[in-house]
Formats: structure tokens, sequence, C-alpha cells
């Protein structure tokens, strides 16, 4: 049986989401089901009173190509291993499918299994570069105007600000940043902001630190000297940092020794090509380029 999750299903989708996602941390479960779940319904399917398959669904708006675009953001797929191959997760995901072409244009995914997404007429959206920097590539920095101390309104400020140079993004509120600074706080991350010598938040920086590295989930900076910044305050008494930014950032510009790879970090669906080129007054064939109809660079940087 297809239905929306209850309150009662919660442990068992963060039981089924660990069994599913071992590599992910216990430190993302909990931050997951504390402080993001709740804004978004789960669809699950349920067999013999045991819940064997979940897609979680998040309503979110997104800027392309001068418009806000209402669409739904897909995470979390998973299917319980003793029920997997007997199409629980195609019954699943035809139902949310259905419901998404209904309300939305786009629906994206979290691209943690391409090859399954491409059965379900996704293809690729946002491409991440991810760069191993060693802690040497900052002692020039300083982290003077580094502060743990800023407001979700300054925070969005210069979110908006950077985004001014990128199609594509999650259009986020101060009620979305609140939420961010509360992830951070109860769930192993950090969160710090350079302020300027007139006062003003340039930049931030999203991590957490691992055995060996310091992670980093987002960064957002004015400029190379507020990344470096930022960069080197992250990185702290660690050895390395690995960060992650957009296609378009080019790092090698900042550290010429540095070097990036590549991957697939969200995929796109449109529902309704017709009605998409009808908005646009456009000609596009695939999802992939419908996401890719404005001019600018794209960047979209949500797990959920």
């Amino acid at each position: 049986m297809i239905r929306d999750a209850v309150e009662k299903d919660k442990q068992a989708i963060q039981n089924l989401l660990k069994m599913c996602f071992p590599i992910k941390s216990s430190d993302f479960m909990d931050c997951f089901f504390s402080s993001v779940y709740d804004y978004g319904r789960s669809v699950v399917c349920e067999i013999d009173d045991r819940i064997v398959s979940c897609v979680h669904m998040q309503e979110m708006n997104v800027q392309l190509n001068g418009m806000a675009v209402k669409s739904i953001f897909l995470s979390q797929l998973s299917t319980h291993l003793d029920y997997r191959r007997s199409g629980y997760m195609q019954e699943c995901m035809a139902s949310v499918l259905d419901e998404c072409d209904k309300k939305v244009l786009l629906t994206f995914a979290e691209a943690s299994n391409p090859k399954l997404l491409e059965r379900f007429g996704f293809q690729q959206a946002s491409i991440h570069r991810t760069y191993d920097l060693p802690a040497k590539y900052f002692d020039k920095a300083t982290t003077i105007g580094i502060t743990d101390t800023y407001t979700a309104a300054e925070l969005l400020a210069v979110y908006e600000e950077f985004m001014t140079h990128f199609d594509g993004y999650k259009i986020r509120n101060v009620m979305m940043f609140e939420r961010m600074i509360n992830e951070c706080l109860h769930c192993g991350e950090q969160l710090l902001a350079y302020r300027d010598s007139q006062g003003r938040i340039r930049g931030y920086v999203r991590f957490r630190s691992r055995k060996d590295h310091v992670k980093v989930s987002e960064c957002i900076y004015s400029g190379s000297t507020v990344l470096t910044k930022l960069l080197k305050a992250a990185v702290g008494n660690h050895t390395e940092l690995r960060l992650e930014v957009s296609e378009a950032e080019h790092l090698e510009k900042v550290f010429p020794l540095a070097m990036s790879r590549k991957r697939i970090f969200t995929m796109v669906r449109c529902g309704n090509l017709p009605l998409f080129n009808k908005l646009y007054n456009a000609n596009v064939r695939t999802s992939k380029d419908a996401y890719a109809i404005g001019f600018k660079p794209l960047y979209l940087n949500e797990k959920y």
C-alpha cells in the first residue's frame, strides 16, 4: 500500500534510512529527522504492516531565468534490503511523480543513485567540483574578521548577493537560515562568517570536522580574500579540507596547484515540457535543457 507517512512512522523510516545509507553519519540522520523531516513529507510503501520503501518530498522555489519556479525536491529514496527488486520503489515513485507532475513544473532529486533516477525520467541538473585542499594552502591567510555571531537575515543577504552570479538556485528566506543555524547548533556542524571592517557579513562557511579532514558543505563568499579567510578558519588544526562548489567555481585561480573532480549532485525532471516551453517561450526538448535555459552558471546545493 502506498500512503503518506504519519508521525508514528518516523522511527521506522529512520531505521530504514540508516540501513540503506550506512555511510551517512548518525549526525546527518539525527539532523535530518530533528530539523528537516517535519518541514516536508514522506511517501511510503507498506507491506504487511512494515514500511519497505520511502521517498521524502520538500517543496521549494527555484530561480530560473528570471522567474521563480515552484518545484519539489526528492531525497532519501530507500528500499529495505529484504524487499528490493520487487517493484516497491517503482510504486512509490509512480505515486510521487504523478503528484509532482500535477503540482510543479520541475522535480529535483538528490543524485545518490543516478542510474535509478534515470529510469524515472530524471536527467543531470547541477554538477559539483570537489577539492581536497591541504591546510598549507591557507598559511598566508588570517582569520581577522571571522565570527560566530550573525543573524539569519545577514546570512540570507550574502547568499542573495552571491546568487546574482548564478541561475537555477533555491530561493531561500530568513526562516530557512534560522533552520540552518539550528541544524548546525544541534547536529555537529559549525557555521562561521566573515564580517568586514564596516561590520557587514561578506561570506559564511558551513562545515563538519572529520577524523582526518574538515568537510565543507557550503561556502558563500564575496571574493577570493573572503574565501581564503573562511577556509582558514574552517580547517583549524586539521591537515586537509574537502570543499564542494558549483561547476562554475574554478578554485585553481585562487589555489594554482589544486585539482578537482566532478560529480552529479542533483538531477531534474520536467513533467510537462510543452507547458514549460509556453511559460518561457522556448523550444527545449529535455529536462536537462529546461533547467539550463538561462545564461548564467547553475548552482543548486540542496541535499533535501
